[in-house]
């Protein structure tokens, strides 16, 4: 069933869940509507909660999740409450006390993160609880830190004039391990150069132009956008977070072939 539902401010308290509710339009594709969702008995068990949760999670809007404790303190409570407001047209707030939902277990509350269904990574705040820096926060991954690359996008990201650094690989599991590798890169470096991920088996003609062996997957490379040069990181060398920033600060700097 598909509905289109305007979301305006409001609050449901779901389960250990918390929405505190965009202004943003949403279109929603499921099997059953939102407002079915929400109206399912809170004694239900945990299974109905997480199948809820992976509606949220599926939409086309940013969801940014507080992790707290069950005794959160009331200073942190109103952080939330003002950070809820400034975000309501650009993402869905949402809180809970279940670790699990969050996927990190062994992170102690409280802390952020960001789901976005276009984003490659799962960013994570970890960081002072106040509200200016997790905005700065939220606006960093308010769009893909790393997204997936189709023609489209390709178009997009070329026309832009920013460097874009690939992650190539064959695999769905592969490109998501070494974008989780390299988050912390790419927001490091988010709106100065754009990170993508690229399906070779789909997109196995750009592997030339990118001058990537495709004997050797996965591999990075980086279109430095000011030109028409492109860096390929060394695809004998295992590719880790220490050595791609070192990569791509002297791909940006100075002339390189492979490094």
């Amino acid at each position: 069933m598909k509905a289109q539902m305007l979301l305006r401010t409001w609050v449901i308290i779901f389960a250990l869940i918390q929405v505190h509710g965009c202004k943003a339009a949403l279109e929603y594709t499921a099997p059953a509507t939102l407002k079915a969702l929400v109206s399912t008995s809170p004694s239900k068990d945990n299974l109905v909660i997480a199948v809820f949760f992976g509606t949220l999670k599926s939409l086309d809007v940013p969801l940014l999740l507080f992790v707290v404790s069950e005794d959160e303190a009331p200073e942190l409570s109103t952080v939330r409450g003002q950070v809820a407001e400034k975000l309501q047209d650009k993402f869905l707030v949402v809180t809970t006390t279940n670790l699990t939902l969050a996927e990190e277990a062994d992170i102690p509350p409280p802390f952020v993160v960001v789901w976005n269904s276009l984003d490659e990574v799962k960013p994570i705040y970890r960081d002072d609880f106040e509200m200016g820096p997790i905005l700065k926060f939220a606006e960093q991954t308010s769009t893909p830190v790393i997204g997936r690359l189709d023609l489209k996008s390709y178009i997009d990201h070329t026309q832009s004039g920013l460097p874009i650094a690939f992650i190539l690989a064959e695999t769905d599991r592969e490109r998501k391990t070494i974008a989780e590798s390299l988050k912390h890169v790419a927001l490091k470096y988010k709106g100065k150069i754009n990170f993508v991920t690229l399906d070779t088996t789909n997109l196995p003609f750009l592997l030339e132009p990118l001058g990537v062996d495709a004997t050797r997957l996965p591999a990075l490379a980086l279109h430095r956008g000011d030109d028409d040069e492109v860096f390929v990181y060394d695809q004998n060398r295992q590719i880790n977070r220490r050595d791609v920033e070192t990569f791509i600060q002297r791909a940006i700097h100075r002339p390189v072939t492979e490094l």
